[in-house]
């Protein structure tokens, strides 16, 4: 399984409206900046894109690195996936969260929202120790 067998780096996008939007989407920018946050502390990442609606991302984010698009069959093999990567930009999601969480390898590389919502409340009991926050904004919907 490539994902295994490369320095994987588990991108989680999340674009459909399931819980009325209460946390926000992340604008596009979050996860540009986060690839590119995340580059220089890897060598040889290979870049796999998780994602609820793949031909959107397709269709609405141009990435700066060369992506492989997952996509699973279900969501448990999507999250079964996800957790097989060695570093992460995580979304401000459930699927996104415990992706990271579950995943076992130790040196691993979290990129995460700060805020996590976009309300802006203080969080800090949903960040990992020694992950990596970024700044992120919000829109109604994922835009180019």
């Amino acid at each position: 399984m490539l994902i295994k067998s490369s320095n994987a780096v588990g991108v989680s996008i999340r674009m459909i409206n399931t819980f009325k939007n209460v946390q926000g989407f992340l604008d596009t920018q979050y996860y540009l900046d986060g690839i590119n946050r995340i580059l220089p502390l890897l060598d040889n990442p290979k870049f796999f894109i998780f994602a609820d609606d793949l031909e959107a991302v397709k269709e609405k984010i141009t990435f700066p690195v060369d992506v492989t698009y997952i996509s699973p069959s279900s969501s448990t093999a999507g999250l079964f996936l996800l957790s097989s990567c060695k570093n992460f930009v995580i979304a401000n999601s459930t699927f996104s969260w415990w992706g990271a969480y579950l995943a076992s390898y130790e040196g691993k590389k979290i990129i995460v929202p700060n805020p996590w919502d976009k309300d802006g409340e203080y969080r800090e009991d949903i960040f990992f120790d020694g992950c990596i926050k970024i700044p992120s904004t919000f829109s109604e919907e994922i835009t180019k």
